[in-house]
């Protein structure tokens, strides 16, 4: 994160595309353009962002280890954002590292406590490790904060 090689708007176009790729499948052509907006990021979230996308990136290869330090990356940049801590407890959850996911969503709740996705994520990852009790809890908040997104709990 240089931010010599570009402006902002630069960047915002280029997570802009990045994020068109990902979504058309062609991760590795996202990668490359992200290593771009990275080198011109000029604020933490920005960077933040552009490394949560790369994982994105990283898990649509195939990658999940790559992924998932990618999105550590994401967190260490924005500690206080709970965005990245939230991509990070998917992932892994996604590994089946419950307990760290874990971490990460109750980190990501510290930071942002009336999200219904983090405490649907909280739940996901609570009926993973068995803990229905709690993960109930997670999904009464969840429809609490949003009833609309109901067909999505856990």
């Amino acid at each position: 994160m240089s931010g010599q090689n570009g402006a902002t708007g630069d960047v915002e176009r280029w997570l802009a595309e990045a994020r068109h790729l990902i979504d058309g499948g062609r991760h590795l052509e996202a990668l490359a353009l992200l290593e771009r907006a990275f080198e011109a990021a000029t604020s933490a979230s920005e960077a933040s962002l552009i490394v949560g996308q790369r994982a994105v990136a990283l898990f649509g290869l195939g990658q999940l280890d790559n992924a998932i330090a990618a999105a550590q990356t994401g967190a260490a940049v924005a500690p206080d954002s709970a965005r990245p801590h939230g991509s990070l407890a998917i992932l892994l959850t996604e590994a089946k590292r419950y307990d760290d996911a874990l971490a990460e969503a109750t980190t990501a709740l510290r930071l942002r406590p009336d999200d219904w996705f983090l405490w649907n994520i909280k739940a996901i990852i609570l009926l993973a490790m068995q803990r229905q009790t709690e993960a109930l809890d997670g999904i009464e908040r969840a429809i609490a904060l949003e009833p609309g997104e109901a067909e999505n709990w856990a």
